[in-house]
């Protein structure tokens, strides 16, 4: 194989392998996740939710304690390797190499604080639900207030349009390259 052609080749599988994760987590979370949920998944729905989105998700994923474990698992250990091989098909694709680093930096920035500020909040609300009882209104309205989670939310849409935006870009200059390659002598 020439080198154009296996460089293309790495490419692809790369850009394979982090479609494969993220339908590996998308397909999981919607299966044992959004049935509990009403199929809310905080890092998957663009536009604003609020903090009472947010709180009823995690009351729902509480009284299932396994799958709110697994989405826990999920966000800390499967959707990182997701932005692994997305940054890195992202570079290895995407040209010129300054505008792939800085999509890939700012993809990775986005979905890495996202999945921080989630995985805070939810233990935050956990504890809460765990703690505190129906009639402690203090707690429970504190955690309904939290201003936080409509950043959280304004993350999650930046993430998910440029993430797609990048995709996009990245897969036109693949078909770009591909036409290029094919019509030289």
């Amino acid at each position: 194989m020439t080198e154009p052609k296996a460089r293309h080749a790495r490419v692809h599988l790369i850009g394979a392998l982090a479609l494969i994760v993220l339908l590996i987590e998308w397909i999981t979370l919607y299966r044992m996740v959004g049935p509990l949920t009403g199929s809310f998944l905080p890092q998957m729905h663009f536009g604003a939710f609020t903090s009472g989105d947010l709180f009823t998700f995690a009351a729902e994923l509480s009284e299932n304690q396994d799958r709110f474990d697994l989405y826990e698992r999920l966000l800390q250990w499967v959707d990182p390797v997701f932005i692994l091989l997305f940054c890195l098909w992202l570079f290895k694709a995407m040209r010129p190499r300054m505008l792939a680093l800085a999509a890939l930096l700012t993809y990775g920035l986005f979905d890495l604080a996202e999945n921080t500020l989630l995985l805070y909040y939810l233990g935050d609300l956990r504890m809460v639900l765990n703690v505190a009882q129906a009639s402690d209104a203090p707690a429970l309205d504190a955690a309904l207030q939290d201003p936080t989670v409509l950043f959280l939310s304004y993350i999650t849409s930046a993430k998910l349009a440029f993430g797609a935006l990048c995709a996009a870009y990245t897969v036109g200059c693949v078909i770009a390259n591909r036409r290029r390659t094919q019509a030289a002598p």
